[in-house]
């Protein structure tokens, strides 16, 4: 049985960390944040992984400690397929976090039209380890146009 594993902390580029930049990422990803507030049965049933380790088997510490993991409808699941024991013990990071996948979702968006500097070097950074990730591609295309 494969092993999901988790972080101690959530990554520095986290959707629910209050100190990640808004606009990092792409609205997609954003979008999805608010859907793990819902009841149970109204959760979407995949998992989510962290943006910035093993993608495959790393469950995002943000998402694990925001959301109550005993009504998580993916963890629910999960655990037919994989031994999730490590993640239902972790204990909550001192990381501060939104309250609510909702609120991740307000500060994402908030910039995401016209992201920071800070926010544009923290894509870049991101571009070089995870080309494949869904982060604010647009903006950064605009931005390497202007350098």
């Amino acid at each position: 049985m494969p092993k999901l594993k988790v972080n101690y902390k959530p990554c520095v580029a986290c959707p629910y960390r209050k100190d990640c930049p808004s606009g990092l990422w792409d609205r997609s990803e954003y979008e999805k944040l608010p859907t793990y507030d819902n009841d149970t049965c109204y959760q979407p049933t995949g998992v989510f992984l962290c943006h910035d380790a093993d993608r495959k088997h790393t469950v995002c510490k943000g998402w694990l400690d925001v959301h109550d993991k005993n009504h998580l409808l993916s963890l629910r699941l999960a655990s037919f397929a994989n031994d999730i024991s490590d993640l239902m013990e972790s204990e909550k990071t001192d990381v501060p976090l939104f309250k609510s996948g909702a609120e991740a979702h307000e500060h994402g968006i908030k910039d995401i039209e016209c992201p920071s500097k800070d926010t544009l070097d923290k894509m870049q950074q991101l571009i070089v380890r995870h080309p494949d990730v869904n982060y604010n591609k647009t903006k950064v295309k605009k931005s390497r146009k202007k350098s």
